[in-house]
């Protein structure tokens, strides 16, 4: 157990406003030999579905609900009309339209992430000395990894290249 304290006190700080602190596979590194094999196995997959961690469950529903109301808005603004049926929360829709509305994709991304990372905060909140704070940590290293892929000349070739292709689609050039 000393070395699971040791483990989660020796984490590099992770917000989601700063850069990704370390690699998955550098906290894959730390975490084996330090957390049972069940643990690891948690981690190493971050499996939704078969988790009885209740950390896990809670961002599993909260990141559905975000998905979801995501999925229906953007529909929404395109004008679709086959929306997907599901209970709504209005805190939840309130939260994704403003997000949407922000000035460009990126800015929306982080409006979100910081969002995300609260949620995280709130569900391993007093838990530091079990698996739910490395399980919260180990989305955030995620979120933080997949955000670092984001940037503005890559969206910039992102937009381009989809561009490229509506054009000659549109006007075959």
């Amino acid at each position: 157990m000393i070395s699971y304290y040791y483990l989660v006190s020796s984490l590099p700080d992770i917000r989601a406003d700063a850069e990704v602190p370390i690699t998955y596979d550098e906290f894959l590194e730390l975490c084996s030999g330090n957390v049972s094999a069940k643990e690891y196995e948690l981690l190493k997959t971050l499996d939704f579905s078969k988790s009885k961690e209740p950390v896990v469950r809670k961002w599993g529903q909260f990141y559905d609900e975000l998905q979801k109301e995501l999925n229906n808005q953007r529909r929404a603004l395109l004008g679709m009309t086959n929306l997907e049926e599901y209970d709504r929360d209005e805190d939840m829709a309130q939260f994704v339209f403003s997000a949407l509305s922000a000035k460009n994709p990126l800015e929306a991304e982080e409006f979100i992430l910081e969002r995300q990372f609260e949620n995280l905060d709130s569900f391993a909140a007093n838990h530091y000395f079990d698996g739910a704070y490395l399980v919260a940590y180990a989305i955030k290293l995620q979120l933080l990894t997949r955000r670092k892929s984001f940037g503005k000349e890559k969206g910039r070739e992102e937009f381009g290249r989809i561009m490229n292709i509506i054009s000659e689609r549109v006007y075959g050039i």
